[in-house]
């Protein structure tokens, strides 16, 4: 006996097609039963493919619509897809610009910048004595004998002061305490006591004050041509240094530590240019100094 088809595999497929599919089986069905009908009757020769094959017209309109319906069906399907996809893809491509556009951003905040190329020009390493500079510098002489010039003067005013309180005091010690003498030295002697503390405080201060702006006046004048020097003869870097010898021989472990704790070890002598900084800073003032400055020293030469 054949076997019935269940609804559920018709409720597994498209509509269209399970309309197909009941229509092909109630038409086979019908064959089957004509085929039956015939073989009872006794006509054993009949063909049953041919009366498969000999439908009505109602039912090859039938099966004509269904066939439509499934095409109908299988692009509708395949647009609804197209579109599916299209949309995917145009969200997708979205994103992905969106995302580029922040990682790109991103990216140029945080970049660093470029290393500068590095330069093809060999590195020339200078030294200078500052302390000889200082030394040696003939302005640096002068400021600081009218710096000791106006402390002197100071220094008289406040030795003035001094020298009447002394006298004053020598005086007290002959009056009679509590008479009116005494009472007024006593008073005098106070108040010069505290005038010459505080001179003595104000002359402290002044000093001071124009020793700072001295050396400042005197480390930048020295830094200018230091400037000038090195670009004029291509020195990449200038370091301080003390040019003094090691003193092995001295007694005093002051002296011992500071030659030790020297920073520069080895240097050779047309690295140190203090010479030629000391003799232009010595020359006249002129209005514009050009970067000719000095002829730059010979190894282990140095200027009188």
């Amino acid at each position: 006996m054949r076997p019935a088809i269940s609804g559920s595999y018709f409720g597994r497929v498209p509509k269209s097609l399970s309309c197909f599919l009941r229509g092909f089986v109630s038409l086979c069905e019908a064959c089957l039963n004509e085929c039956r009908a015939t073989i009872l009757r006794g006509n054993i020769h009949i063909d049953p493919f041919r009366s498969l094959c000999e439908v009505s017209a109602p039912q090859t309109a039938h099966l004509s619509q269904c066939a439509v319906s499934i095409k109908d069906d299988r692009l509708r399907t395949a647009q609804q897809r197209s579109a599916c996809v299209v949309k995917k893809l145009t969200l997708a491509l979205t994103a992905a610009l969106c995302l580029s556009g922040i990682l790109g951003t991103v990216q140029s905040q945080t970049a660093k910048p470029a290393a500068p190329a590095a330069s093809s020009a060999p590195v020339k390493i200078g030294l200078v004595d500052m302390a000889r500079v200082f030394k040696e510098y003939k302005k640096f002489q002068s400021l600081r004998d009218d710096l000791k010039g106006i402390m002197e003067t100071r220094m008289k005013e406040a030795q003035a002061i001094a020298t009447e309180a002394k006298t004053i005091s020598e005086q007290i010690k002959l009056l009679k305490r509590g008479s009116v003498e005494f009472i007024a030295k006593e008073s005098r002697l106070t108040e010069l006591t505290t005038k010459f503390q505080t001179k003595q405080k104000i002359a402290r201060a002044e000093y001071v004050r124009k020793e700072a702006e001295m050396f400042k006046q005197i480390y930048v004048e020295a830094r200018d041509v230091i400037k000038l020097y090195s670009e004029h003869f291509k020195y990449t870097l200038v370091l301080r240094f003390n040019s003094q010898p090691l003193d092995t021989e001295s007694g005093i472990p002051q002296d011992v530590a500071n030659s030790l704790n020297k920073l520069v070890v080895y240097h050779r002598a047309q690295d140190d240019i203090t010479d030629a900084i000391i003799e232009y800073l010595n020359r006249k003032p002129t209005p514009a100094p050009k970067p000719g400055i000095a002829k730059e020293p010979k190894p282990g030469t140095r200027t009188k």
